[in-house]
């Protein structure tokens, strides 16, 4: 039954997503002729994508958005959010099982290490890069696209997907000061929203707005996404053609920068795993083998092997610089004297 419903909610998202889609489309083709009733297309357009949306009960209006981050008390969807926060935290004792979409939140997170490979073939010339530096743009083109879009999403969910609370209330301190509600991915019915219902399988601060996670992600999507795309637009710099001083410096900046995100990535993963560990894992799903391996160790411990590699080859290349900077300067004094 679970199923069925399942099925039923990603083929309603895409039959709005194609909605879009058409109308969208329809009302290019009118501009590109210059048809003089261009404002009237439009004001149509987006009274038809009203009724459409209005009509569909699992599509998240743009009012309950704007109700949900300026604290307003409606919500169109509030009353069917808690009927999925209850269903999704009843799965998350089970053994994994895979439906659609299990499968296409899965493709999606593993999709992103594709197109940081295609994005290294594109922008980085493959007979004049070395292996190292590619490896190095690949991951921090992954570690960006990770950070800023499925991250980004959860952030998302945090603020603006929630649930009034019934009865008692747990005590302080509340997110966004708000005792009424309860804030998280498990509350919302979109697909970025599923997408972390899915993960919270494995772990279940990641269902709701839990402080410590949110305060973590934040730091991670707004500098370490934006530090990751500075990272990768250096290596790109550093293997142009550039004058020999000036190439130093942006390999300075370079292994300065990677050094950096990368004892912030290790530090981010051990305050967000440290507290399970010191309170006995209760909400970690180590029962399971996909849910302990997969989810946990896998996708989690990208950021703790690859940030090792790279504050080791930060080393190297900062050992490399004193060494010959040492030697440049003994060879100056013995001129001198």
């Amino acid at each position: 039954m679970q199923n069925t419903t399942d099925i039923a909610d990603i083929a309603s998202i895409t039959d709005n997503a194609m909605s879009i889609f058409q109308f969208t489309k329809n009302l290019l083709i009118r501009s590109r002729v210059m048809q003089p009733n261009l404002w009237m297309t439009g004001i149509m357009t987006a009274k038809k994508l009203y009724i459409a949306c209005k009509a569909n009960p699992y599509y998240v209006t743009p009012f309950a958005l704007a109700s949900a981050v300026f604290g307003f008390t409606f919500s169109p969807e509030a009353s069917r959010c808690r009927p999925y926060c209850n269903t999704y935290y009843s799965k998350m004792t089970d053994t994994f099982s895979v439906d659609l979409p299990t499968a296409i939140c899965l493709l999606f997170a593993l999709g992103m290490m594709p197109a940081a490979y295609f994005l290294t073939n594109y922008l980085l010339p493959v007979n004049k890069t070395k292996g190292r530096d590619r490896f190095l743009f690949a991951w921090h083109t992954y570690d960006a696209l990770t950070h800023i879009f499925i991250e980004g999403s959860f952030l998302w969910e945090c603020f603006t997907s929630w649930a009034p609370v019934a009865g008692i209330h747990s005590t302080e301190p509340f997110f966004l000061n708000r005792p009424d509600r309860n804030y998280g991915p498990a509350y919302g019915t979109g697909p970025f929203a599923r997408l972390w219902q899915e993960y919270a399988k494995a772990d279940r601060r990641w269902a709701g707005a839990d402080i410590t996670v949110v305060s973590l992600e934040l730091l991670t999507v707004i500098l370490g996404g934006p530090a990751a795309i500075y990272i990768c637009y250096l290596i790109v710099k550093a293997n142009s053609k550039l004058a020999s001083q000036v190439r130093g410096a942006v390999k300075a900046k370079l292994w300065f920068a990677s050094a950096v995100l990368a004892t912030a990535e290790l530090y981010g993963g051990f305050m967000t795993f440290a507290p399970e560990w010191l309170t006995g894992s209760t909400q970690l799903a180590t029962h399971d083998f996909v849910y302990m391996w997969l989810y946990l160790v896998f996708f989690n411990g990208l950021w703790v092997c690859i940030p090792l590699w790279v504050l080791l080859q930060a080393w190297v290349e900062m050992k490399a610089a004193f060494v010959t900077k040492e030697g440049v300067e003994k060879a100056e004094h013995r001129k001198r004297y």
